[in-house]
């Protein structure tokens, strides 16, 4: 979840037409993740804020948003 005082840090790595993410650093130190999977298929991401790393399968046409 993206809390009140958030703000967007940036991304890198997947390049994926069809896919829309951004990631947040929030106020007490979580990070937030929010994306739009608007593909036909699943697709497979991979999260790592340099210390934490995990995957998920985004199903296809649907928004998944994480918070760690």
């Amino acid at each position: 979840m993206v809390k009140p005082g958030a703000y967007r840090i940036g991304t890198s790595g997947l390049r994926v037409q069809g896919l829309t993410y951004s990631a947040f650093k929030n106020s007490d130190g979580t990070h937030a993740f929010v994306a739009l999977n608007n593909r036909e298929q699943a697709q497979s991401v991979t999260l790592s804020d340099g210390d934490n790393h995990f995957s998920y399968e985004i199903p296809a046409k649907s928004v998944a948003s994480f918070r760690w």
